[in-house]
């Protein structure tokens, strides 16, 4: 056999022998095991309460309140595109009463005579006195 070959010979067999595969890591626990079953513990009773298990205590709080609203009304003279938005806030206490703040405002377009006229919000309407 000549060199030629001996050398392609042990090319080949150091080519087509297998390496270790170690997709999942050495084994064993992770290093940090008891603070992952602790966020495992948390996480479950988080989706808990989402499944439901809501007590009133868990809604005291203070909370934004935001919202827009389109208003449309046909028929002849009175045909009327009206839009308004609000923002406010809103506390839950924990006896069970609560306070809210909203303000707004919006605008009423008059499609037949195309004025645009700013208006309250009202009864909660767009364009409502």
């Amino acid at each position: 056999m000549t060199i030629r070959a001996c050398s392609l010979l042990l090319a080949l067999t150091f080519s087509l022998s297998a390496l270790p595969a170690r997709a999942q890591g050495p084994g064993g626990p992770p290093p940090n095991y008891q603070q992952l079953v602790a966020q495992v513990t948390d996480l479950r009773a988080r989706v808990a309460k989402l499944e439901g298990n809501i007590t009133a205590a868990d809604m005291v709080g203070t909370y934004t309140i935001a919202g827009i609203q389109t208003r449309l009304q046909g028929g002849g003279a009175n045909t009327l595109i009206g839009s308004a938005a609000l923002t406010g806030s809103m506390t839950l206490n924990a006896d069970g009463t609560g306070s809210m703040t909203i303000s707004g405002d919006g605008s009423v377009l008059s499609v037949l005579g195309w004025t645009l006229t700013p208006s309250t919000l009202g009864n909660g309407n767009p364009g409502a006195p």
